[in-house]
């Protein structure tokens, strides 16, 4: 049994939460009160079982006047670590950025922004091992056409990663109740990181977005 969630959709306004900006670079800072239009799709996976991890994808696009940017990624949450799946979804999601991405757009760069993104300092916790997260991607990085590109493909790139988790030898592992327990105890530390420091739920509360689409968690 699953716990799945997905989102898809497009919202505009009049004024653009600073949240949606607070990390952008010059070609694309926008000012306050200026009208927006967004889109995007988020997939979020808890599955019951405590040995196949939480995986959450979202990309999105940003437009406002004359400027854009695109910008999400994915990233892993396991409970009980199997290096070599875990070794598999990182080299998946440098496969995808070795061959989309436009020339100033790495892996490596992805991948240490979701290191830095994915963590609780009050914790001193990772939220888990990570993935790719890109947050300006604008004409500073690359033409649309290629950038679009880049992050289709990345979203595509989903299943491929996620796949080995999904073996049968997981699916119909047994697992004790003290597992469950430590699965519920690590998804508190999901919550956590959501309600207070991702900015993704905050924009869509500020943008009076549906609350439903917003804050699956």
């Amino acid at each position: 049994a699953v716990v799945s969630t997905q989102s898809t959709g497009a919202i505009e306004g009049d004024s653009l939460p600073n949240t949606a900006t607070s990390n952008n670079n010059n070609e694309s800072k926008v000012l306050p009160n200026t009208p927006f239009k967004a889109t995007g799709v988020s997939v979020i996976i808890h599955p019951h079982s405590p040995l196949i991890p939480t995986i959450h994808m979202n990309v999105r696009y940003f437009e406002s006047t004359e400027k854009w940017w695109f910008g999400g990624g994915i990233d892993l949450t396991p409970y009980y670590i199997n290096k070599e799946r875990c070794v598999h979804f990182h080299t998946k999601l440098k496969e995808v950025c070795d061959q989309f991405a436009p020339k100033d757009i790495t892996y490596k760069e992805g991948k240490e922004v979701a290191d830095k993104y994915f963590y609780l300092p009050h914790r001193g916790e990772t939220r888990g091992i990570g993935g790719v997260f890109f947050e300006n991607l604008d004409s500073s990085k690359g033409s649309k056409e290629e950038i679009w590109n880049f992050i289709f493909h990345l979203g595509q790139s989903f299943v491929d990663c996620y796949a080995p988790f999904w073996g049968l030898d997981n699916i119909k592992a047994p697992y004790t109740p003290y597992q469950r327990e430590f699965q519920l105890y690590r998804r508190g530390r999901y919550v956590e990181f959501n309600l207070l420091f991702d900015r993704g739920t905050k924009f869509g509360i500020m943008s009076e977005g549906r609350t439903e689409s917003i804050s699956f968690l």
